[in-house]
């Protein structure tokens, strides 16, 4: 029997995400072997491993998740999303310097402590901050002046981004395989990723940037968040595997599109 391994966070015992938990129960009714696994509760032996599973689900954000995604692929494992895909939208950074570089609108992006960004804010008004190498939007806040910069900037420094002011609502556009979902949820700092979406209407130029980040980047399932201001549509963060809570008919497409990944060689060409 073929076999899928999701890769996941823990999150507390016994607990599954719901929309996972309806993908995984659809594809074992396909006649799948399914199997949820927390990396942070496993010790691989780097010599000995090899994959056990003929596809691996990365539904995880954690740094360990990467690297046994990288040993996964390094034995000839199959993951979905690309392991290395995945590594590389994790330095926001360099992501955002290359989807800028090839059209994509991002927004004036800084890296630097408070001291070094006190000029920016004074320059530019105000800056989104988010912590290097944050997640989840925690640490992520709208600063507006030198004192609380200088609170947000502590540590390692942050990257700042130009403030776009827009009505609220940050746009979440979630790809399945190039199916577009266009959503909306009311962003909450270390919250907004628990919250249902609610879905709106998916515009041409929403789907265009979405489905060319996707390309760009060698991503299969993924979101994309993008702020609609009064200067145009800006990208401000993407991200492998979101949760897709609230959006009617995505467990169905997700269960349909890993059991067709999971039966095939090779990703389906976007």
């Amino acid at each position: 029997m073929k076999s899928i391994c999701f890769l996941m966070d823990f999150r507390g015992a016994g607990y599954v995400h719901p929309i996972i938990s309806e993908v995984m129960r659809d594809l074992k009714e396909r006649g799948w072997r399914v199997e949820a696994r927390f990396t942070e509760q496993s010790a691989p032996s780097i010599e000995d491993f090899r994959p056990e599973y003929d596809l691996y689900v990365l539904k995880s954000t954690s740094l360990m998740t990467d690297q046994l995604a990288a040993l996964i692929a390094a034995n000839g494992g199959r993951t979905l999303n690309d392991a290395a895909a995945l590594q590389r939208i994790r330095n926001k950074v360099s992501v955002d310097k290359f989807l800028r570089d090839r059209g994509i609108p991002i927004p004036e992006s800084y890296i630097g402590g408070a001291e070094q960004l006190e000029a920016v804010l004074e320059e530019r008004g105000p800056l989104i901050v988010k912590p290097i190498g944050g997640s989840h939007g925690v640490g992520v806040r709208v600063v507006h002046g030198a004192e609380e910069l200088r609170q947000a900037a502590s540590g390692d420094g942050v990257y700042a981004q130009e403030y776009k002011k827009g009505d609220g609502f940050d746009r979440k556009i979630y790809v399945i395989g190039g199916e577009p979902w266009a959503s909306k949820k009311a962003f909450t700092p270390a919250a907004s990723y628990l919250r249902d979406a609610q879905p709106v209407r998916l515009t041409d130029e929403m789907r265009s940037v979405a489905l060319r980040v996707g390309v760009l980047l060698g991503l299969e399932i993924y979101g994309v968040d993008m702020i609609e201001s009064d200067d145009g549509l800006w990208v401000i963060d993407v991200n492998g595997f979101p949760g897709f809570k609230g959006l009617p008919g995505a467990a169905p497409a997700l269960a349909s599109y890993i059991d067709e990944r999971g039966r095939s060689v090779a990703p389906r060409p976007l």
